[in-house]
């Protein structure tokens, strides 16, 4: 289970800040909280840095300790979760965002937030589980992206067959099989008949075939 509020609150209680020491040149700034020293000083480049030293935390934060102990840790920048190791204990999944450039955001166990974000960059929504390393596909905005635009397309040149077709026998029977068909199957049907111009179909079955190669069968 996960660690109590009594717990917690003795080792916010219990917190302590180390100077850096004026006779020890080499020693840097650092708050202690329930035995983990977290660093956090100017460095020779002029960057702040962040240091986090595991090695003395407390037994009740650390997982599996017979094993490959963990310790359940997130670090945010401002509003951006940019490390989360999720507790096992509390059973919570880690959720992220990968983006058609290939990075990767965090955002820790919220899934809301994550679902929002990858559907406005038309990404991967993300997940791990509790005490797993590899990262789940849940869902793919972008594949649904480029699987809407090949349907547009598809329905557009069925509606421009609809506009070129006559009252014969012919053509009625055609729009009666683009009715009953999927999209896929409607492509294969114009193909072969002379309701739509040849480099237009052509042009179409390209198209889908690079958006969502899926509908081709």
């Amino acid at each position: 289970m996960p660690v109590s509020e009594r717990l917690r609150r003795k080792f916010h209680r219990s917190a302590r800040f180390r100077p850096a020491r004026r006779d020890e040149p080499g020693t840097l700034p650092a708050v202690t909280v329930a035995g983990v020293m977290v660093f956090t000083y100017v460095d020779e480049l002029g960057q702040l840095r962040v240091s986090v030293d595991l090695d003395t935390t407390h037994r009740a934060l650390v997982e599996r300790p017979a094993g490959r102990g963990t310790v359940p840790l997130r670090v945010d920048v401002q509003d951006d979760t940019v490390y989360y190791e999720p507790s096992e204990r509390a059973g919570v999944e880690a959720w992220a965002v990968s983006s058609e450039s290939g990075g990767l955001e965090l955002f820790a166990d919220d899934s809301q937030r994550a679902e929002r974000e990858a559907e406005r960059l038309r990404g991967v929504l993300l997940s791990r589980l509790p005490g797993e390393r590899e990262w789940l596909t849940v869902h793919n905005f972008g594949q649904d992206h480029r699987l809407n635009a090949a349907l547009g397309l598809i329905a557009a040149l069925v509606e421009e067959a609809r506009n070129w077709a006559c009252d014969d026998t012919g053509d009625l029977a055609v729009l009666e099989r683009l009715d009953s068909a999927e999209p896929g199957e409607q492509l294969e049907i114009l193909a072969g008949v002379t309701l739509v111009p040849d480099h237009l179909a052509d042009a179409v079955t390209e198209a889908v075939r690079v958006l969502a190669p899926k509908l081709l069968g």
